[in-house]
């Protein structure tokens, strides 16, 4: 599993699988039944969900 992006380098994990997977695979949804179930949204929801979007306090201006 490996993220990149931004130029500023990737950070890589290394998984190893065992027999416990089996147990495991039952207690979610599958990947599949996500993708079915997915919302889209616009960019500025998103932004709003990741919260980029912050109201200011105290502003420094009278421009609001």
């Amino acid at each position: 599993m490996t993220s990149y992006g931004f130029g500023a380098g990737a950070d890589v994990t290394a998984l190893t699988v065992t027999e416990n997977i089996n147990h495991y695979k039952k207690m979610g949804p599958l990947v599949d039944d996500q993708i079915k179930r997915k919302q889209m949204v616009d960019y500025a929801t998103a932004m709003k969900f990741e919260g980029k979007y912050m109201k200011v306090a105290n502003a420094l201006t009278a421009w609001l």
